[in-house]
């Protein structure tokens, strides 16, 4: 249970800091983007395959994709939210808060 958790986080953890450091530092038009995301390709493979290891081990373990998708989500959210705040300066609001309470929460609620 525990090295799902750590591939789910290690992997929402990669895939959350690129986007976080497009938005920061590529500038939004074709050939950067293109070059950006050529450049970060074998960290993205990394990451998604952190993430299909963790899914599968987590289905046989917890029995429901749903259960591990939905701790996924809330890991990666939750990681946005940090890189962001961090690296954007764009600080979460009650809204963005809540939405990550309510995913944490179906989460659980998907679990029992």
């Amino acid at each position: 249970m525990i090295q799902v958790l750590l591939g789910l986080l290690a992997g929402s953890l990669l895939i959350a800091l690129t986007v976080t450091v497009q938005a920061k530092f590529i500038e939004p038009s074709l050939w950067p983007a293109l070059k950006y995301n050529l450049m970060i390709l074998p960290v993205v493979y990394i990451a998604n395959t952190l993430l299909n290891v963790s899914f599968t081990k987590g289905q046989e373990n917890f029995g429901s994709l749903a259960v591990v998708v939905g701790t996924q989500v809330g890991i990666y959210m939750t990681c946005l939210v940090i890189f962001s705040a961090f690296l954007l300066h764009q600080y979460p609001s009650w809204n963005t808060l809540f939405g990550i309470a309510l995913l944490v929460a179906g989460a659980i609620v998907l679990n029992r």
